[in-house]
Order: structure tokens, then C-alpha cells, then sequence
């Protein structure tokens, strides 16, 4: 008779040999669940002990929030890891009453990392913020009569690429912080219906600076959100960001291209840890390597905590007192990104979005 322990046998063996907190997607870690008390059956000669009627598997986090677990029964606080390990594999026949409860009980554990897990993944960003704003000087004539974001490549504005990269990546919202010339681009893209998203829009005077732009759109913004620059494309993978972000448990990450090939000067320093060591906007700190491109997962708390109210650069106010603390993370990416920054970078963008546009 197949009493079903063989296959349920293996899916506990694996979780219990798994470290929850490091398999992202899942946010999860039991913390002081006791070994002897994961056990099936009883051995002969051993007294068990009276069931409890709730076993509480420590104080459990999923992705910020504390939870119990609910159990059925406590286990026998006598019993022998190795005979569960024996039972546990289709080795202990017949099933007693009580093992059919501790049965029961791991599969609560089981269903509950599911729910974990799931969590995890539902309560990831659905919100981009892009930075918008700037006059693009260094652009100009292009940006005489339209904001360097709608520069078209191959009969496309270079925004309408990063909000269609968006929408494929499971993005439902986009918010812009406009300045220079906002009608533009709010004329082309409306209310993002005709993208397949949600756009709305937060405009302030083409002077102001990041940190103000942001700060003015609080009221538009999630807990958390992807934040970029307009000028930059990188063909990201959101999941794999997602899952670094939640195994660092820092607020905020950032990504960085390795810039092996030396294609700009880089910015930041990134440990062996993931951990942003340096960030120098001068880019005169020696020993820097890698280039912070955007694409950050923020945390809305932590950045308006740090953010003044006065003008001034967004990496200025949250990221150099980060990097001081250990807190900012960073997701470094050896696959290049596509720059509209200067006239430069114009033609290589322009190659790599004809393959995206095919």
C-alpha cells in the first residue's frame, strides 16, 4: 500500500535542507523550528509527550511582515531526528493517528512557503518613475523643439522604447516628472491606454532637480517603484532585480554596468557583497569601476526620509548617505546600455534600437 510518504517525504527533505532567506523569490525564514519536533511517530521504550494544540514556528518574515504558523499538534519533544528521516522516506508502516497529525502539520509548513513565495512575487513594483525634465543642453539643436526623451529612433521616440520595455516587463503604471517642454510628451502618450498601461504625469518648472521633482509627485507614488533615467535604455530582466533586491534586504538598489569595456567613466565601487562601496558623481575617486545607470528599485520611505526639501540631485540626497550606511545595493549587469546623453552615444543607440524595432 503507497501510504504517500515517498513523494511528500522528498518535498520535506528538500525544504528542510533549503535556506529559506536566501531562495528568492521567497522572503521566508523559520527561525527556531526544532529539529526533534519534525519528527514522525514514537519509538518504543519513549514517552510522548500531550499534544499542544498550536506549534509557533518562530517569528517568521514574508517580505517585511510578521506571521506565525498555525499548527494542529506539537510534536513529541522526544523523539529521534534520524527515525523521521526513516519514516519520512516510506520507511515506518502502519501510519499511527499521530503520525497522520504531524503529517498534517508539514504540510501547513509546505503550503505556507508557497503562500511565501507567492507573496513575494505579487508584491513586487508595478509602478516605473522616470526622470523627465531636463532641458538635454548637451542635445541641442535636437532639443530645440522636443524634450531629449522624444528623440526618434526609427520612427519612435526613444521614451515610447523604455515604456513598451516596461509594459513587457509587467509594469501596469508609468509616471513621468516633466519640465521642459511636458506638452510634448503628454500630447503623445495621453493616458498610456494606447501603450497598454497606466501613464500620468507630475510637471514642475525644467530647473528643478531630481530630489524636487520627486518629492512633488508623493502623492502619485507606491511604496515602492522602479525609478529611471529617460535617457538610458538596458534590456532588463525585472524578475532576476527583484529577486537580488529581496535577498539583500536593503531599501534601495541600484544597477551597475560592470563597464569592463570602458565604454564611460565610471561612478561607483561595488564590493564583493553586492554592496555600493563608493558613489562619486565626479567620478574622480580612484579604484571606481562600474557605472550607475538607473533602473533602481526604491523604497518611497526611505528615500523621502532623506530627501530635502530644498534643490538638489536625487543621488546626492539618498544615495551618498546610503553608501555610508552599507544600504545601498546594487544589481551590476555585464550587458551594455544605450545612452542618449550626448550626441556621441547617438549612433550606437541607433543601431542597438533598429534590433529592438525589428
Amino acid at each position: 500500500m503507497d501510504d504517500g510518504l515517498g513523494t511528500f517525504g522528498k518535498t520535506v527533505s528538500q525544504l528542510a535542507a533549503t535556506d529559506i532567506h536566501s531562495h528568492a523569490p521567497v522572503k521566508a525564514r523559520l527561525n527556531s523550528v526544532d529539529r526533534h519536533n519534525l519528527s514522525i511517530g514514537s519509538q518504543e521504550g519513549r514517552d510522548e509527550r500531550p499534544a499542544d494544540k498550536t506549534l509557533r514556528a518562530g517569528h517568521n518574515h514574508c517580505h517585511g511582515r510578521h506571521y506565525a504558523l498555525p499548527l494542529d499538534w506539537n510534536l513529541a519533544a522526544h523523539q529521534a531526528p534520524g527515525y523521521a528521516r526513516a519514516a519520512l522516506q516510506g520507511g515506518f508502516r502502519p501510519l499511527s493517528a499521530v503520525v497522520v497529525l504531524q503529517f498534517r502539520l508539514l504540510r501547513r509548513l509546505e503550503e505556507a512557503l508557497v503562500s511565501a513565495s507567492r507573496s513575494s512575487a505579487d508584491d513586487r513594483p508595478r509602478q516605473a518613475v522616470i526622470f523627465a525634465g531636463g532641458r538635454g543642453e548637451r542635445l541641442r539643436p535636437l532639443t530645440d523643439s522636443v524634450p531629449k526623451a522624444m528623440i526618434e529612433f526609427h520612427s519612435k521616440p526613444f521614451l515610447q522604447y523604455l515604456v513598451e520595455m516596461l509594459r513587457a516587463q509587467g509594469f501596469s503604471r508609468v509616471t513621468l516628472l516633466l519640465g521642459y517642454l511636458p506638452e510634448v510628451i503628454e500630447s503623445f502618450f495621453g493616458d498610456g491606454r494606447g501603450f497598454g498601461l497606466q501613464i500620468e504625469y507630475s510637471v514642475t518648472a525644467p530647473e528643478d532637480l531630481t530630489a524636487f521633482r520627486l518629492r512633488a509627485s508623493e502623492d502619485l507614488l507606491d511604496d515602492r517603484f522602479l525609478l529611471m533615467y529617460c535617457d538610458n535604455y538596458w534590456p532588463m530582466d525585472f524578475a532576476a532585480m527583484w529577486s537580488r533586491y529581496l535577498a539583500s534586504g536593503r531599501p534601495v538598489q541600484v544597477t551597475v554596468y560592470d563597464n569592463a569595456d570602458g565604454l564611460s567613466r565610471s561612478n561607483v565601487r561595488v564590493g564583493a557583497d553586492g554592496v555600493v562601496e563608493v558613489f562619486d558623481r565626479t567620478r574622480n575617486t580612484p579604484g571606481l569601476q562600474g557605472v550607475e545607470i538607473g533602473y533602481a528599485i526604491v523604497d518611497k520611505a526611505t528615500a523621502f526620509s532623506l530627501m530635502p526639501a530644498h534643490q538638489i540631485l536625487f543621488e546626492e540626497a539618498v544615495y551618498t548617505p546610503l553608501v555610508a550606511r552599507r544600504q545601498l545595493q546594487a544589481f551590476v549587469t555585464h550587458h551594455r546600455y544605450y545612452s542618449i546623453g550626448d550626441h556621441d552615444r547617438i549612433a550606437d543607440t541607433d543601431d542597438f534600437l533598429e534590433s529592438v524595432s525589428a
